[in-house]
């Protein structure tokens, strides 16, 4: 039987259950009903566990139950969840893009590590997105970051998710300590709240749009820093879905691609702008149908 394994990592054998989180419970739960009708099992693993050309162990869902299994697998394809960046500095590791590229000499990965190492690291989006990115610069460790004016600005480590290494200041003087991006920071406030959108993108189809919007005086939109999100419809941010279909194509020498994309909507100028992308966005869907939609695309591109 054909397996599809998702890759992270790191090493979480010790737990008794690999998720808490409700809505990644009831994708994986779709996942493996599809799996049943059309041939295949689910598993994950860290990457730690890939040893001289296989899995040494990995989790197996079964009955909507994951297991720990103590032995070689090599799957059929993998699907790369991992994100590779140091949590307590935000630096990327770049010895984890070597070893998927060595799994990548055994096993074929979505997305593959050249995806991946372009996509997770922030400088390198800055580079690609530049013409619809808010201002941005490398600062280097050492530097004094002067903001004499004290408008809020933006410093962000190459890597994290989910909001962690993301900084946003109005201190006068800052010393940096890490290599990190500085940014403009960008007037998205409606009604005292800020509101980002961000458009999942399975292959060349985008599947759907969702905004986050964060608590009252805060300027986090990140749902891990206490913002709120909901799926809205495309026709309700034709500019945006626009962009993103535009931009989608400057990403066309991989044909294969599981990604998101964050827009901020400028105040003054109503012009969207892209905050960031993530090469390993939540698999999340708004109901039941949605899930099974972005499953089946999924396990499509997978394993097609």
């Amino acid at each position: 039987m054909k397996t599809i394994l998702t890759l992270y990592g790191s090493d979480d054998w010790h737990v008794d259950e690999p998720f808490e989180n409700a809505g990644v419970v009831r994708m994986y739960e779709i996942w493996e009903s599809i799996g049943k009708r059309k041939g295949f099992q689910i598993a994950r693993a860290s990457m730690e566990w890939f040893v001289n050309g296989a899995f040494t162990k990995y989790w197996h869902l079964s009955n909507g139950k994951w297991r720990k299994v103590k032995r070689r697998l090599k799957p059929t394809v993998i699907y790369d969840r991992s994100l590779v960046y140091d949590r307590k500095t935000g630096r990327i590791i770049h010895t984890d893009y070597l070893k998927k590229q060595e799994i990548t000499k055994f096993v074929p990965i979505v997305n593959v590590p050249d995806f991946t190492r372009l996509m997770d690291n922030k400088l390198y989006q800055a580079a690609i997105y530049r013409d619809v990115m808010p201002d941005t610069v490398l600062v280097t460790p050492g530097t004094i970051v002067k903001n004499p004016t004290g408008k809020r600005i933006v410093l962000k480590a190459l890597g994290g998710a989910g909001g962690r290494f993301v900084y946003i200041t109005r201190a006068k003087r800052i010393k940096v300590t890490e290599r990190m991006i500085k940014q403009t920071f960008l007037d998205a406030e409606r009604d005292g709240r800020f509101e980002d959108f961000r458009i999942h993108f399975v292959g060349d189809r985008a599947m759907y749009i969702y905004t986050r919007v964060s608590q009252k005086g805060s300027v986090f939109t990140n749902v891990r820093k206490g913002a709120e999100f909901h799926f809205i419809s495309f026709k309700d941010q034709p500019r945006v879905h626009k962009l993103a279909l535009e931009l989608h194509k400057r990403l066309s020498v991989f044909p294969k691609k599981i990604y998101a994309i964050d827009f901020m909507i400028e105040r003054r100028t109503g012009k969207p702008n892209v905050i960031e992308v993530n090469s390993a966005p939540g698999m999340i869907a708004s109901d039941n149908r949605r899930h099974e939609i972005l499953m089946n695309e999924t396990t499509k591109l997978l394993l097609g």
